[in-house]
């Protein structure tokens, strides 16, 4: 709306220049004045679009780091977890074998002496 006030400009009563280039000169004024403003405008919008950006690709970067590092450290996790699982089974699988030649010991040398053990 300011434009096109400006750009129509109207004159107070009683000073109305009747000549054409008078009236073609303050319009020419105006539209200048209006594309200084707006160049000014467009260039501080330009400057905070540049400042947006810059945040923009530093928050991208930063993401990008954290990303690749939970990636690794849930890759650890997942192998710790892994080698974890197989180390219980392996410990279980060697209780039971345990267990086993125990009681078969225990059968074998039967001395008549009663062991107990809870953890057969």
């Amino acid at each position: 709306m300011l434009i096109i006030s400006s750009v129509t400009q109207s004159f107070p009563s009683g000073e109305t220049p009747s000549d054409p280039i008078a009236i073609l000169q303050a319009r020419l004024t105006s539209l200048s004045e209006l594309h200084q403003e707006a160049s000014t405008k467009l260039a501080n919008k330009d400057i905070k679009i540049n400042e947006l950006y810059t945040r923009l690709t530093q928050a991208t970067s930063a993401a990008e780091v954290t990303i690749a590092q939970m990636s690794k450290e849930k890759t650890d996790l997942e192998r710790s977890l892994r080698w974890a699982n197989e180390g219980r089974g392996a410990a279980e699988k060697a209780e039971k074998r345990a267990k086993e030649e125990l009681r078969v010991y225990l059968e074998d040398h039967d001395t008549g002496v009663s062991l107990q053990c809870s953890f057969i």
